[in-house]
């Protein structure tokens, strides 16, 4: 069923996108036109994950024993978790809501956590 699922969502790439599915969860299509992919997944671990992980490079998680995202790509395989997301596997704990996240969602809230773990290591090496 994996399989079938990572085929449908190379075709989706390979071919340009297709239309954006409209209601599915932090579907970037929803909003923020313009803004760079990182940007976006951002916006939709602000609008989604906020109430439960920190999101941002330096704040603290709301929920205690939840990992901030900054630190996901340490716990999980970057392409197992995209997968996870868009077929709409539950990851994480039994109390983890289950998202509806499609490609480019996925792809953007990916970008994001990456960009967090990127400015940590610049920053100390800068130190």
């Amino acid at each position: 069923m994996r399989y079938i699922g990572w085929l449908a969502a190379i075709l989706v790439i390979s071919t340009g996108g297709g239309c954006a599915s409209q209601g599915r969860v932090g579907d970037p299509a929803m909003g923020n036109a313009g803004a760079s992919l990182a940007d976006t997944g951002r916006d939709i671990a602000e609008r989604e994950c906020a109430t439960c992980h920190a999101v941002h490079r330096t704040d603290v998680s709301p929920r205690d024993g939840a990992p901030p995202l900054r630190d996901i790509l340490k716990l999980y395989d970057s392409d197992l978790l995209s997968n996870d997301l868009i077929e709409g596997i539950r990851t994480g704990h039994e109390n983890m809501p289950v998202f509806d996240f499609d490609v480019r969602t996925t792809d953007a809230l990916l970008a994001y956590m990456r960009s967090l773990e990127g400015k940590r290591s610049k920053n100390r090496g800068s130190r």
